[in-house]
């Protein structure tokens, strides 16, 4: 909340709220401003000045107070200070237009109450390395004017703000669930997560499709709001399709509290209209000198920003990326920054995960240090270890040094400081090859070596820094290909910076040598203690998923071990659910070859007991395409198969569920990578999908990287098999086989194909709400078996 109300109902306006209303730039001349000395003359007794005037209807009360009055002779100094880290010789007032905005709004105060015909403002600008000070001579009318130009400017938003902090508040207090009814599983989930919030504790759910898990966690949050208890919620997504089954539920709470708002923010990067060449403020890459973010020839950016969000705030109060980015064009604004914007007036903000975890593009204006009265919901938190590990990790190679050396010593204008930063990287990689080479070995002809160390170099972490600067540094004109991997070199090189600024035991430095090329890699192995310290300043975070199990890995590894875990059955009836193991068939790396025939078959078998919709996944693109050629070769009449491409665009992959959404009564098999774009997220309810088969265990190839996150897990848990490489697979088998049953009105078949299946230390890892998980050795069996479930359906015995 950014204003309060007095006891007589007045808003409550401090001077640094609406300095955020002033223009970003004073205009050359506009303050007559001369260097000074120290404050002198009779200090007057500390104390809050106010002002009140009113603006659209609604009274205001201006309140600040100077850092001191003094009185000399007849003149009455306001003394103002701001503080900097270092005082450059070109600091002027006009350095920060925000400060000497709010610096004019509390001389008008004192000038009002004092009954002043003017002041001399005398402004100190503090650093590490001394100070300076300034006096401007203001007289009472232009404060008076300028004070009032600023409560105008800043009265629709103030007033948003207290509409919400009278009705809003009561109303969400007063709400009732949003939907008719709450469904078996729900009311526990609710109950669970407001007690959470109340206690300001953690808690985990495991939620199976069909609780309803979005309504579930967003109420008792919202609702915790109207009770005084929280001032936003973060709802934290991997994809897209999560936030917007966030915004429905916004949509329906709006519905019983209508000013309560809610914003999706898209990616900088998905948004932004300048990248387009052909846009009148095409730009190549994001900076802070963007026309979007500046004054333009369509005016000033504070009067477009403000006009653009006035608009907002009178229409929908669910705000997503096409009505934001219209509203962006229409005043030539940036849509990502006009979105942050509005945040603020939202009660709801729909995100991804990583601006909350993610230093590089964590929202500064939220997540800075101190208490956060902000409740986080973590959806389809299985995703939430893997994400911090990755923006925690990074990357910088030998060969994106020279490409970027190459093409910019050809450039038309050298960048002399980029080339010598990108030689200090090279002789700090150059420096790890050699600790590398100590221990290679000649693979195929190759020279191959790999070394881990528990910290980085100095050489390398000196290194990362100044290319850091000097790729941020590079010219936006430059040639293309410069620009292109400056940005490269950029982004590996600022992601060591942040992981050096956190690597611990919990890290290792992977560096490897492969022929002439040398890698160094960070990764981060233990994401526990980040997201305990991004979740430390919140109220409460709730993370919540189908597949948040087992338990205790998942309390461990989202640093969450003092947390509640809520294990829920699924609302759905198990006869609507036949779960079929395949268990004679390996599908091991080495068995593939020979097996592949065997699988096809039992793919056949599966999807003959019943035409319609399936989709089989494995575990590798190359075993995908090996067992497609043997089902093509047996596969009868009437089938259709589609089958997965790497690198799939946004309109191929529409194409490709499109096929299912069409139920033409057709078997159609689709083959996809378990993992992959069409294993989550998606939703095909009723007879759009009635089969998943799952081909292996999802266990990944075995990998340098994940061999050394197993020998951490195993010094620390004791089980880095399971951390490494079992629990991560089975949570993909779950996730892929949830696409099946999606409603009450489902039936489907759930096919698992690897003999490792009957193994009971897996099978006590799947999913409990998988009853009566069948064992068929062979294709034939298995198509008997599921034959016999879906003549069940049909009321045959």
């Amino acid at each position: 909340m950014n204003i309060t109300l007095s006891d007589r109902g007045d808003i409550i306006l401090s001077p640094e709220y609406l300095s955020r209303f002033a223009k970003r730039r004073v205009r050359a001349g506009a303050v007559a401003y001369r260097p000074s000395v120290a404050p002198y003359g009779d200090p007057l007794p500390s104390r809050v000045y106010s002002y009140c005037t009113e603006s659209r209807g609604e009274r205001f009360t201006v309140e600040g107070e100077p850092c001191g009055v003094f009185r000399f002779a007849d003149q009455y100094v306001v003394w103002m200070t701001r503080r900097v880290k270092k005082v450059t010789p070109s600091v002027t007032p006009y350095s920060d237009p925000a400060f000497l905005a709010a610096s004019y709004v509390i001389s008008h105060l004192v000038c009002s109450a004092l009954a002043l015909d003017g002041v001399t403002l005398k402004i100190t600008i503090e650093g590490d390395n001394g100070e300076r000070h300034f006096d401007i001579d203001a007289d009472a009318g232009t404060l008076a004017r300028i004070t009032d130009d600023l409560v105008a400017r800043a009265s629709f938003f103030a007033t948003v703000e207290k509409n919400f902090e009278t009705r809003g508040r009561r109303d969400i207090a007063a709400m009732p669930f949003p939907y008719p009814s709450i469904r078996e599983g729900q009311e526990e989930f609710v109950k669970e997560a407001y007690r959470a919030i109340k206690r300001k504790t953690r808690l985990l759910v495991s939620a199976p499709t069909g609780i309803g898990k979005t309504v579930s966690a967003l109420f008792p949050a919202v609702k915790a709001i109207g009770d005084g208890d929280a001032e936003k919620v973060f709802y934290l997504t991997a994809k897209t399709v999560t936030g917007l089954a966030a915004a429905k539920c916004a949509e329906a709470m709006r519905a019983l509290a209508p000013d309560l708002r809610a914003v999706m923010i898209s990616a900088k990067e998905r948004v932004c209209p300048s990248h387009d060449k052909k846009n009148d403020f095409h730009v190549d890459r994001c900076t802070f000198d963007c026309p979007r973010l500046a004054d333009n020839a369509d005016g000033d950016y504070i009067t477009r920003r403000n006009d653009a969000l006035e608009e907002l705030l009178v229409s929908d109060g669910v705000y997503g990326k096409a009505q934001i980015y219209a509203v962006a064009e229409k005043y030539k604004l940036c849509p990502y920054e006009l979105s942050l914007d509005l945040s603020e007036y939202c009660a709801i903000v729909i995100c991804d995960y990583n601006y909350v975890i993610d230093p590089k593009v964590k929202f500064r204006r939220y997540f800075v240090d101190g208490d956060l009265k902000y409740v986080l919901l973590f959806d389809e938190a299985h995703n939430l270890p893997d994400r911090t590990r990755d923006a925690f990790s990074s990357s910088i190679s030998s060969e994106q040094i020279s490409r970027l050396i190459d093409a910019a010593s050809s450039s038309e204008v050298p960048d002399a400081e980029l080339i010598s930063k990108c030689r200090l990287m090279e002789e700090a990689l150059a420096a790890q090859g050699e600790k590398c080479d100590a221990a290679a070995e000649e693979i195929g002809g190759v020279r191959a070596g790999f070394v881990i160390e528990d910290s980085i170099p100095p050489m390398l972490d000196a290194a990362s820094v100044s290319l850091e600067r000097a790729a941020s540094a590079a010219k936006s004109d430059a040639d293309a290909s410069v620009a292109a991997l400056s940005d490269e070199i950029h982004s590996a090189a600022s992601d060591l910076v942040k992981a050096s600024e956190v690597f611990d035991e919990r890290f290792a430095l992977f560096s490897e040598l492969s022929g002439g090329n040398i890698t160094c890699r960070v990764m981060c192995l233990d994401p526990s203690s980040i997201l305990d310290r991004a979740m430390s300043g919140a109220v409460s975070s709730i993370l919540f998923s189908a597949t948040l199990s087992p338990a205790d890995y998942f309390l461990d590894v989202t640093g969450c071990r003092d947390a509640s875990y809520l294990d829920l059955e699924s609302p759905y009836s198990p006869d609507n659910l036949a779960v079929a193991v395949v268990d004679g068939i390996s599908t091991k790396y080495i068995s593939r070859g020979d097996t592949a025939t065997d699988v096809a078959e039992a793919i056949l078998a599966a999807t003959e007991a019943k035409g319609g919709h399936y989709i089989v996944y494995f575990p590798s693109y190359k075993y995908l395409q090996t067992v497609f050629d043997a089902f093509r070769l047996i596969a009868p009449k009437g089938y259709s198969a589609l089958v997965q491409k790497p690198s799939m665009s946004l309109d191929a992959r529409r194409k490709f569920l499109s096929f299912f959404e069409n139920s033409d009564g057709e078997t159609l098999v689709g083959f996809c990578v378990l993992g992959g774009i069409f294993s989550e997220g998606i939703d095909l309810p009723d007879d759009k999908l009635i089969g998943a088969i799952l081909v292996g265990i999802g266990l990944p190839s075995l990998s340098s990287e994940l061999n050394i996150l197993k020998e951490y897990y195993d010094r620390t848990r004791e089980d880095g098999y399971d951390f490494a490489y079992l629990y991560p697979a089975l949570i993909k088998i779950s996730q892929a086989a949830g696409r099946v049953i999606r409603d009450e009105r489902d039936r489907g078949v759930i096919v698992l194909i690897d003999d490792r299946y009957r193994d009971p230390k897996v099978i006590k890892l799947l999913p409990k709400h998988w009853k009566n998980i069948h064992l068929t050795g062979n294709a034939a069996s298995l198509g008997a078996l599921l034959k016999k479930f879906w003549n069940t359906e049909n009321g045959k015995s």
